[in-house]
Parts: structure tokens; C-alpha cells; sequence
């Protein structure tokens, strides 16, 4: 989560509590992004195909479905 300024008409909206979401997020580093999420952060993170990330309101995320991996923790 973050706090996100968004630029409209020449006008600052700022945004807060922002999840940045993408279904196919890819890395080409992987020790990097491995090091950037221990301190909670994406860094080396990008969506796949060329696409952008998409940004939700906090307050306005889907409850999630468990995923039922087996060895994998549900993410919170």
C-alpha cells in the first residue's frame, strides 16, 4: 500500500492507502525483488506484455478467494 498522486487538469488528486495490482507480474531479477520485498517494497517488479499496473483504492478491494495451494501460505 501506498500513498499515489494523480495529475489531472493540472491538478494534484492525491490518493491514499493505493494497491498496485497486476494478474502477470514478472521480474528478470529475481534476487532483487526477493531483497526489495523483505523491506515491503516491488523494486525489479513489472507487468507482463508490455501492460501497466493497475491501481485500487484500499478501501475498495475485493475480498480475495483462498487460492488452496498446498505448501503455500494464503496471502492476507
Amino acid at each position: 500500500m501506498c500513498r499515489f498522486t494523480l495529475t489531472i487538469a493540472g491538478r494534484d488528486l492525491e490518493l491514499v492507502s493505493v494497491v498496485f495490482f497486476h494478474p502477470r507480474a514478472v521480474t528478470e531479477d529475481s534476487a532483487r525483488l526477493a531483497a526489495a520485498l523483505d523491506t515491503g517494497q516491488a523494486a525489479g517488479m513489472r507487468p507482463a506484455d508490455g501492460e501497466h499496473f493497475r491501481l485500487l483504492l484500499q478501501s475498495r478491494v475485493p475480498a480475495t478467494e483462498p487460492l488452496g495451494l498446498v505448501g503455500f501460505p494464503e496471502p492476507r
